[in-house]
């Protein structure tokens, strides 16, 4: 998939500093401006690289900030996901809440931007790499299930960090989510 992000040891050192660097560089800028309507220039000039390393990694801006925001989730809630118990719902979606307010600005923009349909798609693709992970023992949807759920969350937790309050209250949003997937569910969360 176009901007999707995995980690590979034999990959050249240079490479991923460079990515590394863009990463960081493309969820500090779009973080401050608050959209993601950022020039692949100004991306290239905060990560110091040139515009044609750029190219060498993404095909175009979009891609790198979903590279980018994939990357972040997998290095900060994929690995704590892992180590939650398959049944304690509350800890993986306060892991998932947490996360998101903390990088509110950057996934808003990210949420209700021209990036939105390829960072569901991307997040589609991390869930799909996460429950398919050998020794992964997370009982994670698949096919139009994981669709349905990962498209409903992604609209769920975008409107909260487009249009709640500061601060956000992760743990009353978690709960929120979890009543919710309650009922859908008939009750089988609180049995």
């Amino acid at each position: 998939m176009r901007g999707q992000v995995t980690v590979d040891s034999t990959v050249d050192r240079r490479v991923r500093r460079s990515r590394a660097a863009l990463f960081d560089a493309a969820v500090r800028v779009v973080s401050e401006r608050g959209t993601t309507a950022v020039s692949l220039t100004e991306l290239a000039e905060t990560a110091d690289l040139s515009r044609q390393a750029v190219y060498s990694h993404f095909t175009d801006r979009d891609a790198l900030i979903v590279a980018a925001g994939v990357d972040l989730i997998e290095r900060e809630v994929f690995p704590q996901l892992i180590d939650c118990d398959d049944q304690d719902w509350r800890a993986m979606t306060l892991l998932a809440t947490c996360h998101l307010a903390r990088y509110r600005q950057f996934y808003r923009a990210v949420g209700t931007g021209p990036c939105a349909y390829p960072a569901k798609q991307a997040v589609l693709a991390a869930v799909a790499a996460l429950r398919d992970r050998p020794g992964g023992h997370l009982a994670l949807a698949s096919g139009d299930d994981a669709t349905f759920v990962v498209g409903g969350c992604f609209s769920v937790f975008t409107q909260w960090l487009d249009e709640s309050d500061d601060p956000l209250d992760p743990e009353a949003m978690a709960d929120r989510l979890l009543a919710m997937a309650d009922r859908l569910l008939g009750g089988m969360l609180s049995d």
